[in-house]
């Protein structure tokens, strides 16, 4: 029992002396002396006439247990004293037995045997987080390499793209971790290399590797201000510290978890035409260790490291550009994919937020005549409340752009000053640091505009400009040839002389309206409408005259009729009007105020007044209907007898069956 007790004050009086030296004990230190203190309670309670605990026997393999926690080389001197101490008491032993031969060798099993065991399992375990954090390190540094927003794409092209990316990430950092090797073995004395790497948008060093030690001891992700520290110090004034004699109770570098005893410190910044790249860090455990020696070969290996960087950073432009032009190809090929305009509107906004990195974008189309602009897609920004707002060419920036035909670009932006984009008469208001507009031109003729807006300045460069301005030349036609096919469109679905939906496409939206109806329960109801007489108004004053009436008559009903219901020529001079979500009898009230409305009118040619009726019939669904063609058919029969009972009159479908049915 003396032996363990021997071993557990040794080891108490170091780790005390430790703490006092450096003026702080650790949470591992602090556990290790109340794990050790329970074999001097034990001891001091048999030495007060107690009775002894069965745990004594562990005295020895507690004390090495605890001298394992404490480290590696800490532990073999405390088995090798232990060992000693074993031999030393089986020397003196009076007597050999095989109780003593026994005892011995359980005592050495329990001292050096178990702890090993416990020692070989923690260090596997050790080695599995150290390759698992290398692993889970890799991954994050391929997600700060690519942007996480950015839309995947199943295109080998592009995924051969990021391949290559990853591929230049992975052996930047091999070099780096090479030449970082190279110099620990070089400086004999070194315990890490550590390199930092700069983060303009920050102005902060970020953690990039450390080399000489495991990875636990390390902080696993670290910033550090420029100007802050002995680190951020040495990066702001651009030139080497040296820092011979380091207090380890005050001056400690940041990049270790805890006190590592650092009392020499080398930071070597190291930068590209006056551009800060990184910082260099070597340091060590003895008190002057590093001169000039040692920081003329740091100054070779940050020279090695920037240029890796320069190469890399060369590298990246080339796939960046790479991966700009493919998108490119990607836009062309999505452009031409549809021929509905609002889908090639989207598409267009769309791709180039996936270019650029703008904060809002915006899509305007512009009228023939260059006088005004509507507001077609927007996305983020706020600005959804402007969707489909039209305004005045007049001035603001955005009139610039149309009127001299050139792009604009705007990188230092102030909320101080601020710009007016769009004319003051628009009422839109917007805030940016960084503005980029440009034109849609085909043909010599503005037929769009295109917005990118950034909060922060200099989000934009005149690579952003003319991959834009590429991509607005493609989109100017893909819009002019969507205009076109929703223009042959229209006319195929309207009436030459009236300009409401001609026969066909009133059927189409007859058949949606039905469907619709059927889906939420809805009432839908029908007016067919037909101007009495209308043959005797041709025959008298000519068909010129009737086309006239006829446009006459089509603009009372437009003005008549609600934004919901549909207005179409069915054929000659007669006319259907659907009505959704409406009952016979309210349909009945609306059409007897247009026969009132038709019948006060004043219609003619040339300042001939020429008197004209209608007669209505009104048929309701699903009172009246099982289908769209028989709604159609029902509200047929009630206008015809609307025509026999003597015309300028209205007839509801139920009507007309109950006076069939009194006559039959």
């Amino acid at each position: 029992m003396a032996v363990g007790l021997l071993i557990w004050l040794g080891a108490a009086a170091i780790i005390v002396r430790q703490g006092i030296r450096r003026r702080y004990l650790s949470p591992v230190n602090r556990c290790l002396l109340l794990f050790l203190l329970l074999p001097a309670l034990q001891e001091l309670t048999l030495r007060t006439g107690g009775t002894t605990a069965p745990t004594l026997v562990f005295y020895p393999a507690i004390a090495v247990g605890g001298a394992l926690l404490r480290s590696r080389r800490f532990f073999q001197l405390v088995v090798a004293a232990t060992v000693s101490a074993l031999v030393l008491v089986g020397v003196t032993a009076a007597e050999w037995t095989p109780h003593v031969w026994w005892s011995l060798v359980s005592l050495a099993a329990l001292t050096i045997l178990l702890p090993t065991a416990v020692w070989w399992y923690i260090h596997s375990l050790r080695r599995r987080t150290e390759q698992a954090a290398l692993v889970l390190e890799q991954w994050e540094q391929r997600d700060r390499f690519f942007d996480p927003t950015e839309n995947a794409t199943d295109s080998s092209f592009q995924a051969a793209q990021q391949e290559q990316a990853v591929w230049l990430q992975t052996r930047y950092r091999e070099r780096a971790q090479q030449l970082l090797s190279l110099l620990k073995q070089a400086i004999p004395h070194a315990r890490s290399c550590v390199l930092f790497l700069y983060q303009p948008a920050l102005d902060r060093l970020q953690l990039e590797l450390c080399i000489g030690g495991p990875a636990h001891v390390y902080r696993d992700e670290l910033e550090i201000v420029v100007g802050h520290g002995v680190i951020g110090w040495a990066a702001k004034e651009g030139k080497p510290c040296l820092y011979a004699r380091l207090d380890p109770r005050r001056q400690q570098p940041e990049y270790y978890r805890t006190d590592a005893g650092v009392r020499s410190l080398l930071v070597l910044p190291f930068s590209t035409e006056g551009r800060l790249e990184g910082v260099l860090c070597v340091d060590s455990e003895k008190t002057g260790a590093l001169g000039d020696r040692e920081e003329g070969l740091a100054a070779l290996t940050a020279g090695c490291l920037r240029a890796q960087l320069e190469d890399l950073r060369q590298q990246r432009q080339v796939v960046q550009k790479s991966r700009e032009f493919s998108r490119l190809l990607e836009a062309s090929q999505l452009l031409n994919s549809g021929l509905d305009l609002q889908h090639r509107l989207e598409t267009m906004t769309g791709l180039t937020q996936s270019i650029v990195p703008s904060t809002a974008s915006i899509l305007c189309l512009v009228d023939g005549g260059e006088r005004h602009a509507s507001i077609r897609v927007v996305r983020g920004g706020g600005l959804e409340k402007y969707l489909d707002h039209r305004f005045p060419l007049t001035d603001g920036v955005v009139s610039l752009i149309v009127k001299n035909r050139q792009p604009i670009l705007l990188s230092h932006l102030s909320e101080d000053q601020p710009t007016r984009f769009f004319p003051l008469k628009s009422k839109i208001r917007m805030t940016a640091g960084s503005f980029l507009g440009l034109p849609m031109i085909l043909k010599d003729r503005v037929i769009g505009l295109f917005i990118c807006t950034a909060d922060i300045p200099s989000a934009f460069t005149a690579i952003h400009q003319n991959l834009l301005s590429i991509l607005c030349n493609q989109a100017a036609q893909a819009i002019a040839d969507a205009q076109s096919h929703a223009e042959v469109e229209r006319l195929a679905s309207i009436d030459g002389l009236t300009g409401i939906f001609n026969h066909r496409a009133f059927h189409d939206r007859l058949h949606y309206e039905w469907e619709q109806a059927q889906r939420h329960g809805e009432a839908l109801t029908l007016m067919m409408i037909d101007l009495d007489h209308f043959k005797r108004i041709n025959d008298t004053y000519g068909h010129q005259a009737g086309d006239r009436i006829l446009k006459q008559v089509v603009s009372c009903l437009l003005r008549l009729v609600r934004k919901v219901d549909t207005l179409g020529r069915y054929g000659g001079e007669e006319f259907a009007v659907l009505l959704p979500k409406t009952t016979a009898h309210q349909a009945w009230k609306m059409a007897e105020r247009i026969r009132k409305v038709i019948e006060r009118g004043q219609f003619g040619l040339e300042g001939v007044t020429i008197p004209v009726t209608l007669s209505i019939g009104v048929a309701s669904a699903p009172s009246d209907a099982g289908g769209p063609d028989q709604l159609v058919s029902v509200a047929d029969k009630a206008l015809y007898w609307a025509k026999e009972q003597g015309r300028n009159r209205i007839a509801l479908y139920p009507d007309v069956v109950s006076a069939m049915a009194r006559v039959d």
